[in-house]
């Protein structure tokens, strides 16, 4: 998760900057932030949901949906196949490529 924190991506006409911080279950918290304050949380931490160390639930649709599409076009994460659900949510577990 490392290599994405700091990245930056345009999105509209605004740099967009992302940062990886940490849920209290150390899991990983993906979050945009324009020039002007956060944008987007792009993570869901479901604990009960096996992830390898490289992984995430991400939270593509919803209020997301319009970065998301911007955010995934830079090739720096890549599908697992595999999904989350909560409640009547299904999310998708993605992993950050390597290189």
């Amino acid at each position: 998760m490392k290599r994405l924190h700091g990245k930056t991506f345009q999105w509209r006409d605004e740099t967009i900057k992302v940062s990886v911080d940490r849920y209290r279950n150390n899991r990983a918290a993906i979050q945009l932030y324009a020039p002007d304050g956060p944008l987007a949380v792009m993570t869901v931490n479901l604990p009960e949901v096996q992830l390898a160390d490289n992984e995430a639930i991400m939270k593509l649709g919803q209020e997301n949906v319009r970065v998301a599409e911007a955010f995934l076009a830079n090739g720096w994460l890549e599908e697992t196949g595999r999904t989350a659900t909560s409640g009547f949510c299904t999310y998708p577990i993605l992993r950050v490529k390597e290189a």
